[in-house]
């Protein structure tokens, strides 16, 4: 019975142990399936809720488009955008009362915060909806300006409550990341116009020393704005100029800031005749090539740039029904930044530095590097000094002078810019073994310059060129702005342009023998460093311009249609005796192109012209990269340009010497022509 019992015992205390083995079974499985169907209900809302701020960040992005375009919307009965209608910014509540304070408690968990930054609105569920804004069941703070959106309820999810896609744990594009170290990815950035005032900032080539990632969010702000704003994709769209600070980001892990620039300038003026061409650049194996609008391979978008970044010194090119080619220079003001150590006797091997800023329309206005409108100086009068080194002066070679008589070279209205010939000028039937003859002309590459020709026929021919286009012989100031351009951060950046040495005067060529302008050694030559610059600048052949003194002697003679008559000593010419198409100067009694020099400099009312500006004498080596210093004076009346092959390394941008204007085989000439 006693052995009963016990196996009785035994069977029940079994029978109990797999029942509680069981029921804890049970308890854990249901615990997990508790816990496993949370997570799923935690996951779907955060799913949902990213979902809803990426359709109200792509619907505010739209919106805020229509706003820049001018159009309008309408909402009950209302109409907001437009010239007439209330402003887009205006659309939803003001935040007061009770809004003011939901705002100022989500203010202290985000970046962005709304009180801080200012221009929230209040956008209701029935508004988003009247919006036709689908699949959005929350409401926002909305700084439509920004583009910026503010979640009013946010999301909680382990003790965090969100609010932007920026918060947002990057989990939920199921990236893996391994440390939190920050500057350990790398990235490659670029910037391309897309239209005239909308810019493609691209980020490429992302490196990341701990293994790959394969989702960045992209993290920028315009300098001094104080904000970020983001993009999932590696590129984004801007609409205002200015620097740009860029990172990438993935949960903890960020990457060093990098800084771009973002240019505008004026769009070309396209002028009757002509056609857009760009370039297939040229390699170590391959000559580059002319693509003309409406040619395979021509882009609209990629046709000029004219960024800080050595890819996009890209400066429009267009062609005349001649098979002339022509750059654009945009209207800009500039500064001198700094000036180069000069040695005793005057000259340096150095050149200073020099800021551009490309102006808006015929504006005296510009985008400073936070994307603020600034206004430039320029001189209003025949006695004010341009003190270009203090301040931001517009180029005389883009303003009407008309009211102080052109003293500096300007024009008879406000130009958004200014078409310069590409290569020096040659005879139409000029090619690379005969220099041509003959009373019409053309701007190409790789033929002999035209040359012998007397200053008074160049002066001519050039106006005789296109009188529809009020076509004329450069001047000093036209020169001056093609120079700065190109030493400034927009051309060659403070680096000198190879000199074009070809000993034949062929044009576009650089250093040496087979350095045509289509060649990886001949851009070198270029006011770029590339195909789209402006060649013959150094060297090649002296180039004169419509610039001169009157100081009487007989060599005016050479070019009478030039001078007009004022032929008879006047040391007073430079104050009335200017025109839109050609610039008298100073000089002096003595008349040697030393005092001739200090005259011009003592008298301190030019600038632009790169002479004043950029040399200490008027004799010498004592220009920028010590290029030929040489003021006008005597028999030698009349200003020349750049140098020709045997100037060698004093020829350049900076080089001025001095001629009688008579036929020389080595002096050649090129037109300008204004923009509107």
């Amino acid at each position: 019975q006693a052995g009963l019992k016990l196996y009785a015992s035994l069977i029940f205390y079994s029978l109990t142990i797999d029942n509680i083995l069981n029921i804890i079974v049970l308890l854990i499985l249901a615990s997990v399936a508790i816990y496993s169907g949370k997570e799923t209900i935690k996951s779907s809302q955060m799913t949902r809720f990213t979902a809803e701020l990426k359709i109200m960040q792509t619907e505010v992005n739209e919106i805020y488009q229509k706003y820049k375009n001018g159009d309008t919307i309408s909402i009950d009965g209302v109409s907001y955008g437009g010239t007439e209608s209330t402003s887009m910014l205006n659309l939803g509540d003001e935040i007061t009362g009770s809004l003011q304070t939901r705002a100022n408690s989500i203010g202290e968990q985000i970046n962005e915060t709304i009180t801080k930054d200012g221009g929230y609105r209040y956008w209701s569920e029935d508004l988003i909806k009247n919006l036709g804004i689908e699949g959005v069941e929350q409401s926002f703070f909305v700084n439509l300006e920004k583009r910026s959106i503010v979640s009013y309820e946010g999301i909680e999810q382990d003790g965090e409550t969100y609010y932007t896609l920026n918060q947002l744990p990057k989990g939920l594009y199921n990236v893996e990341y391994k440390d939190n170290n920050t500057g350990n990815s790398m990235f490659n950035i670029s910037c391309s116009r897309i239209q005239n005032q909308k810019w493609r900032i691209n980020l490429t080539d992302i490196k990341y020393d701990n293994g790959d990632i394969d989702k960045w969010e992209v993290r920028y702000q315009l300098e001094g704005s104080g904000y970020w704003n983001s993009s999932e994709d590696l590129n984004f769209v801007v609409d205002v100029p200015g620097n740009y600070i860029v990172k990438i980001t993935n949960g903890k892990i960020e990457s060093n800031e990098e800084k771009i620039t973002v240019t505008y300038s004026n769009q070309p003026d396209i002028l009757s005749g002509m056609t857009k061409i760009m370039y297939q650049e040229p390699t170590d194996t391959r000559n580059g090539e002319i693509i003309k609008q409406g040619e395979n391979g021509f882009e609209e978008n990629n046709w000029y740039n004219y960024g800080p970044q050595e890819e996009n010194r890209r400066w429009a090119n267009a062609m005349t029904k001649d098979g002339s080619m022509w750059v654009w220079i945009p209207r800009f003001a500039y500064k001198i930044t700094s000036q180069p150590t000069y040695k005793e006797d005057g000259t340096t091997d150095g050149a200073g530095t020099i800021d551009v800023k490309f102006l808006v329309g015929t504006t005296d206005q510009y985008y400073d590097d936070k994307g603020n409108l600034q206004t430039a100086k320029r001189v209003t009068s025949l006695e004010q000094k341009a003190e270009t080194t203090q301040d931001y002066y517009v180029h005389p070679a883009f303003t009407d002078e008309s009211s102080i008589k052109f003293i500096n070279g300007g024009w008879d209205k406000e130009l958004t810019g200014i078409w310069v010939a590409k290569y020096e000028m040659s005879y139409s039937n000029a090619t690379a073994d005969d220099m041509g003859s003959g009373t019409t002309f053309k701007s190409v590459p790789n033929v002999q310059s035209a040359r012998s020709i007397t200053i008074g026929d160049m002066f001519t021919n050039s106006q005789n060129y296109d009188t529809k286009k009020q076509s004329h012989l450069m001047k000093n100031s036209e020169w001056g702005a093609v120079a700065y351009l190109a030493h400034s951060q927009y051309g060659r950046n403070g680096k000198e342009i190879a000199v074009n040495k070809n000993s034949i005067y062929i044009t576009g060529y650089g250093e040496g023998t087979n350095d045509t302008y289509e060649t990886a050694n001949g851009i070198k030559a270029s006011t770029t460093g590339n195909i789209y610059g402006i060649y013959d600048m150094s060297g090649g052949s002296w180039e004169y311009v419509a610039g001169y003194i009157s100081n009487g002697n007989d060599s005016l003679s050479n070019g009478s249609t030039m001078v007009n008559g004022n032929t008879s000593k006047n040391v007073e010419a430079y104050k009335d005796k200017s025109s839109k198409y050609v610039t008298v100067y100073p000089f002096s009694e003595s008349d040697s192109n030393t005092s001739n020099y200090t005259e011009y400099k003592d008298k301190q009312y030019r600038y632009g012209d790169a002479i004043l500006e950029t040399s200490t004498r008027g004799s010498g080596t004592t220009s920028w990269f010590s290029d030929s210093s040489s003021f006008p004076y005597t028999s030698y009346s009349f200003f020349l340009r750049g140098g020709y092959y045997d100037t060698g390394s004093n020829a350049g941008l900076f080089c001025f010497g001095d001629g009688s204007g008579n036929r020389y085989l080595n002096s050649s000439f090129r037109v300008a022509l204004p923009g509107e």
